[in-house]
């Protein structure tokens, strides 16, 4: 994906002032969906081989690819199975492609009209037979899916607070961000954490593989001269560093690689694609932390 330009879901945020250099979570008091339940779908690896092709229905090919790639993910597909019927939502939509992507043999091909022909409630701005931008499907899919779950609860975002984090879609793709700011001046430290459904990583430069971009979007940064930070601890603007880490990575880490680049050399034409190659080897989320 290139861009992403819709509505993203929306993710908590809240800041500690502390010395210590805080190295927790806010506990959660109320939860949708338990911990166990989640950890029962992981243990799910059933392979799915290659799976038939999608038919592109005109320009659909953004969908069709992340389709393809959510029907990979055995712990997902899994718990839309063993949700109850209600109507038709979208998750009984998408469980319902699910379905027919389970039965249709490998080696051939479907169309998915039941997801394609519901773009405009996965986001008011799709429309079918126009070029839409992967990542963006991707976290309206999201998004929709996540508020069908608190839907199902009866509950609205606005209404349950942090208890959102624990729908079964940010138990699965959900994690959290720490953001850290060191004074240089009387060390205080401010720590912001930020729940995330996906990950947007740089590869400017020589940036060639997965790891490497990780590592270069948790590298730590100076703030001085005229961006200096406003200390809670001195009250002065001082020097501070900053650094943003992967504080709990997510069961399944999505990752979108920003293959544009608005440097000098591209900006006669406003811009310019990244085609570098880019090495995918494995990894576990729990080392991302």
């Amino acid at each position: 994906a290139s861009s992403s330009k819709g509505k993203r879901p929306r993710s908590a945020s809240w800041s500690r002032e502390d010395h210590q250099n805080p190295l927790c979570l806010p506990p959660l008091e109320e939860q949708l969906t338990p911990p166990d339940l989640i950890q029962q779908l992981l243990r799910w690896r059933k392979p799915r081989g290659s799976g038939p092709g999608l038919v592109n229905l005109g320009n659909t090919c953004f969908a069709n690819a992340t389709l393809q790639s959510l029907a990979s993910l055995a712990p997902f597909v899994q718990y839309l199975d063993d949700l109850s019927p209600r109507g038709d939502d979208l998750l009984a939509v998408v469980n319902g492609f699910f379905q027919r992507f389970g039965r249709v043999a490998p080696g051939s091909a479907f169309a998915p009209k039941q997801v394609i022909g519901n773009l405009r409630r996965i986001a008011k701005s799709f429309r079918q037979g126009r070029q839409e931008d992967a990542h963006e499907f991707l976290r309206h899919l999201l998004d929709g899916l996540h508020r069908a779950c608190l839907v199902r609860e009866g509950l609205k975002p606005t209404d349950c607070g942090r208890r959102e984090e624990t729908s079964a879609i940010y138990r699965i793709f959900g994690g959290y961000l720490r953001s850290q700011l060191k004074c240089s001046n009387c060390a205080f430290c401010l720590h912001t954490y930020d729940a995330f459904l996906d990950l947007s990583l740089e590869i400017t430069g020589k940036i060639s593989s997965l790891p490497s971009a990780l590592q270069m979007f948790q590298a730590a940064e100076v703030l001085d001269k005229h961006n200096r930070w406003k200390c809670g601890g001195c009250g002065k603007h001082v020097r501070a560093r900053k650094q943003i880490t992967i504080f709990k990575a997510p069961a399944v880490l999505c990752i979108q690689l920003k293959r544009f680049s608005f440097g000098m050399q591209w900006a006669h034409r406003g811009g310019g694609k990244i085609n570098r190659f880019v090495s995918y080897p494995e990894i576990s989320t729990s080392r991302c932390s």
